[in-house]
């Protein structure tokens, strides 16, 4: 049997991002394809029942931090670790989109957040952990960890799952009047794709960035599989139409959240005088003090399906942003009536059928879409048609991971 030996910069629960969610599933794909899955995470802190969270998605779970680390420079790492915790936090709510005030603290320079994401002591238990191990494949989560590769044992397939373009972030996240210091130069990122035997793009326009930032590369396209609906939404008798969106608040989201809110929820309450526009996950957060007039921030929900099986109708309002938006692929597995911009849907290969979604390049174009389809039930009908299909011939796990399992089985 061989070993897969994933190395992330977080551990990947809860699964309540994109990103975790993708890579939990990839590597509940490779248990399921006979391989041994070692996840290796950095962690501030191991969380209890560690094995119980990930049961059934790897053979084992490796947590490491500063504290478990050795060497001269434990105490410093652990020090700058700390000052980079609620500067990240900060980050991550989006703070830095406020002009700094007297006293307040800086955002993390890009330097800063790539020694956060990779420490030096990362090394020391990476060599000590594929020693143990001995594993076949070794597979980065985002290229500012291939630094392991250099360290990995003769023989060993080196895999870079990207993730995003990083040194496309910073115009595309620019767009959003957000500072983002996860962006590199096209020169660094190339540099660090390099060490890589395949190099994992996360949708097929970032496979085209990356052939060209890297032109010697292997790249592959690997997406996310998604399980299907068993048939389209019902809509209830007599019930009032419902919007959802889903999702992290996250730069993009939440930019996004705010321009619906203000261009187009006023004038689709005006066609729809009853509808309600529903917030599941962190979103929520951004409206949970003074929700607008018909909005209900659920936040966290245990059963994401029901929430799509009851919405008439699912908004993925982004309009910039990066790497392959998991909500919209979610949306469309579950049979639901979408209505996107093209960043929403960017990247996904519609080939010649007609487009299961509802894309629009303005906000009252876009609030136009949505008032249609809440007045329009044949409509949604057919269009909820149109993306479960599409979802079961575009997100099997067969049709996904079709170009790792060649690299995997072929050792290139």
């Amino acid at each position: 049997m061989k070993t897969v030996l994933i190395v992330s910069h977080e551990l990947l629960w809860p699964t309540n991002t994109g990103f975790r969610t993708r890579v939990v599933r990839m590597m509940r794909w490779l248990r399921g394809q006979g391989f041994r899955v070692v996840l290796l995470a950095k962690v501030d802190a191991t969380p209890p029942h560690l094995a119980s969270l990930f049961a059934g998605d790897c053979d084992e779970v490796i947590t490491v931090n500063a504290d478990s680390s050795r060497g001269w420079f434990l105490d410093t790492r652990r020090r700058v670790w700390m000052i980079l915790r609620p500067l990240l936090a900060r980050l991550r709510r989006q703070q830095q989109t406020v002009p700094a005030q007297p006293g307040e603290v800086r955002p993390p320079t890009s330097a800063e957040v790539r020694a956060a994401v990779f420490p030096h002591w990362m090394l020391d238990h990476f060599r000590r952990v594929a020693g143990r191990v001995r594993p076949d494949v070794v597979i980065c989560e985002y290229v500012y960890m291939t630094g392991v590769f250099a360290h990995c044992p003769p023989g060993v397939l080196k895999i870079v799952d990207t993730i995003d373009v990083m040194s496309s972030r910073a115009e595309k996240i620019g767009a959003l009047g957000v500072q983002d210091p996860m962006g590199c130069s096209r020169e660094e990122e190339a540099a660090l794709l390099r060490p890589a035997d395949v190099v994992i793009a996360i949708q097929s326009e970032e496979a085209r960035l990356l052939r060209n930032l890297s032109p010697s590369s292997n790249v592959i396209t690997v997406g996310m599989d998604c399980p299907t609906a068993a048939a389209i939404p019902v809509d209830r008798p007599g019930a009032a139409p419902s919007v959802l969106v889903v999702g992290s608040d996250n730069a993009s989201n939440l930019k996004g959240l705010s321009g619906f809110l203000e261009k187009a929820w006023p004038l689709i309450r005006a066609s729809h005088p009853d509808a309600t526009l529903r917030l599941v996950g962190n979103i929520a957060r951004a409206v949970a003090g003074t929700p607008p007039p018909g909005v209900d921030c659920a936040g966290f929900v245990g059963d994401l399906a029901r929430e799509y099986a009851s919405a008439t109708l699912v908004i993925n309002p982004v309009f910039a942003g990066t790497g392959l938006k998991i909500k919209t692929v979610e949306a469309l597995c579950h049979g639901a009536a979408l209505v996107t911009f093209p960043t929403g849907v960017e990247g996904i290969d519609l080939g010649t059928g007609p487009a299961p979604w509802r894309c629009a390049e303005t906000w009252d174009r876009f609030a136009e879409n949505c008032s249609t389809l809440l007045g329009d039930a044949s409509a949604r009908t057919a269009q909820r048609h149109l993306a479960l299909d599409f979802a079961r011939a575009s997100f099997s796990p067969e049709s996904v991971y079709a170009p790792l399992l060649k690299v995997l089985t072929s050792g290139q």
